[in-house]
């Protein structure tokens, strides 16, 4: 049974009681990609939002201090393969910045979307080793000031690079069954033990 669309109006009930903060976004994310296919008391949920796979808009604000004090609101995704060893690389350029290996996404959540596009901008020219992680704390920071003064960098006008559409995910690999097959040909006197 197919649930119906929201309103702005059953929307803006749930922003009124948010922070300013949430609430100026939602306010901005609905005016560019209209009311949210999910709503809760807490978040707001949109797919296919432009570029990306998903938004969400939270309602909890997650103090950040890079590269200046801001409250992180805003997550947005792709598809996107983070190789587990570039993983650190990413975490060390922003906590913000988050790889669900497993899913096959990268997202960014931060105050607004321009600073979501620079910070996955970024974080892709890291995995492709275009760029290095201190690098890219500079250049965001570099261009999170121009921002604040009214100019806005090219990283944070949309993704530079052109994401895959599915086909990222990393199921990894089954070990239980080798531990398994170990311990019962260990029973069985199939195995050696260490040092004969």
């Amino acid at each position: 049974m197919a649930s119906e669309p929201l309103t702005r109006d059953a929307v803006e009930a749930i922003i009124r009681r948010w922070p300013p903060t949430p609430r100026e976004a939602a306010e901005t994310v609905i005016g560019k990609y209209g009311p949210p296919q999910e709503a809760t008391p807490s978040l707001l949920l949109w797919s296919g939002t432009g570029p990306w796979k998903w938004t969400m808009l939270w309602r909890e604000e997650a103090p950040h201090r890079f590269p200046q004090p801001h409250v992180d609101v805003l997550e947005q995704a792709i598809d996107y393969r983070v190789p587990p060893d570039k993983a650190g690389e990413l975490a060390a350029f922003d906590g913000s910045v988050i790889v669900e290996r497993t899913k096959g996404e990268l997202s960014a959540r931060c105050e607004g979307e321009e600073a979501n596009f620079l910070a996955i901008n970024l974080a892709h020219q890291i995995v492709t080793g275009q760029m290095g992680v201190e690098q890219a704390r500079r250049r965001y920071t570099e261009a999170m000031q121009a921002f604040s003064q009214g100019r806005r960098h090219p990283d944070m006008a949309g993704l530079r690079f052109e994401p895959p559409t599915g086909g990222t995910a990393d199921p990894d690999e089954v070990t239980v069954a080798e531990t398994m097959l170990h311990k019962l040909g260990e029973k069985l006197g199939l195995t050696e033990e260490p040092g004969r």
